[in-house]
């Protein structure tokens, strides 16, 4: 997709829309009410190519002009959209052309790593929807990868392959290229982080719902799976789970990479994650242990995943009052709930939430302030 329109063209596409979509172009808030027009009216699916083309149209609209953004607004919600279509009918869209054209306007932007996670993820798409063998003269994936990011021809088909014999294990799993992905190793993620894209987080809200679903299975997994994602998702993190050493296990561990110049700064070169999908809070026991691991390998920082939080929460006993004895010792654990994850899977920015509760253990904020000064004011 080339970002300078020839001469004409913006008019072409114009004509080829239906007249609500193209009298919206050139309103300043276009983009956001061609979303809603889109969303309510037509299909973005392959199949449907006459009204699939006019979510592309009106992208490519805003994309030719350098406008990134308000393109990016309409192929995230042609993604979400189809995704929705996946639950609702209960069977799996082909979704390739949103993926591909978000990975070239991350290119386009300066966002090296989203770009390359989005043709990653265009890839897997690719691969679970042609049986893992992708042709490469009738699929956008293979010369952005090869060409472009630098993905070797080997390496490529050898991913196709193992994202569709990934999702082959698990038919509702394999509605999400994002599931295939994780699937996969990490040698791809060669690059780090760009200055603009440092403070970015992109995630998908869906795939974290359907995750949260499958809280409470009891094997945990789910939970280590989100926990993962989410990491991933964070700009200079590279997360791995159910890691092994010869004396314990990771559910989740992960590298800070690149340079960095906020808060992450701070959390180490690694640091681990404990994932408890219980149906009651993390005790004493398991925070001294987490708190153990840490120390052996040398880490200041961890995340608690509990799905029921921590013992003695608001009441400064059990684990929490344990936390606060392990922060003297200079380790930081956060603790991340199912409250935390549901705010997630409606839309919410991980990484902003991640951020605000470190600087709250850190620096020991009180986040009732307000409410305390209100009691006193009431007793004065």
């Amino acid at each position: 997709m080339s970002t300078t329109a020839p001469p004409g063209v913006l008019g072409l596409i114009k004509a080829a829309l239906p007249l609500p979509c193209s009298t919206l172009l050139d309103q300043r808030d276009g983009a956001f009410r061609l979303v809603a027009l889109l969303e309510a009216s037509i299909d973005p699916s392959e199949t449907a190519q006459g009204q699939f083309a006019v979510w592309d149209n009106c992208a490519r609209f805003y994309a030719l002009q350098g406008r990134f953004h308000e393109a990016l607004l309409i192929y995230v919600a042609m993604y979400a959209k189809l995704m929705d279509m996946q639950k609702n009918l209960n069977e799996r869209k082909h979704k390739g052309v949103p993926l591909v054209r978000i990975s070239e306007l991350h290119g386009y932007m300066g966002h090296p790593l989203l770009a390359k996670r989005y043709i990653m993820l265009t890839l897997c798409e690719d691969a679970i929807s042609t049986g893992g063998k992708i042709p490469i003269d009738q699929t956008g994936s293979y010369f952005r990868a090869v060409w472009q990011h630098g993905i070797s021809d080997q390496n490529f088909h050898r991913y196709a392959f193992d994202a569709w014999n990934a999702s082959k294990l698990d038919s509702p799993a394999a509605r999400f290229p994002e599931w295939a992905l994780q699937e996969l190793d990490q040698k791809w993620m060669t690059e780090y982080a760009s200055t603009t894209e440092a403070s970015l987080y992109v995630a998908n809200p869906a795939y974290c719902s359907w995750l949260l679903s499958k809280l409470g299975a009891g094997d945990g997994k789910a939970l280590e799976r989100l926990a993962h994602y989410l990491l991933n998702c964070i700009p200079g993190f590279r997360a791995k789970m159910r890691m092994r050493t010869p004396s314990t296990d990771y559910d989740v561990y992960c590298a800070v990479e690149g340079p960095t110049y906020d808060f992450r700064s701070e959390l180490g070169r690694y640091f681990l994650c404990e994932c408890k999908d219980w149906n009651r809070a993390a005790d004493v026991t398991t925070v001294q242990k987490f708190a153990g691991i840490l120390r052996a390998v040398k880490c200041r920082f961890g995340v608690i995943f509990s799905k029921n939080g921590i013992s003695g929460k608001g009441d400064v006993r059990y684990a929490e009052r344990e936390l606060l004895k392990i922060k003297q010792d200079g380790i930081i654990i956060l603790t991340i709930t199912e409250a935390h994850l549901n705010e997630v899977a409606a839309g919410a920015n991980f990484f902003s939430m991640f951020r605000d509760l470190y600087e709250i253990e850190h620096l020991d904020l009180q986040t009732t302030v307000k409410k305390l000064r209100k009691k006193s004011k009431q007793k004065a």
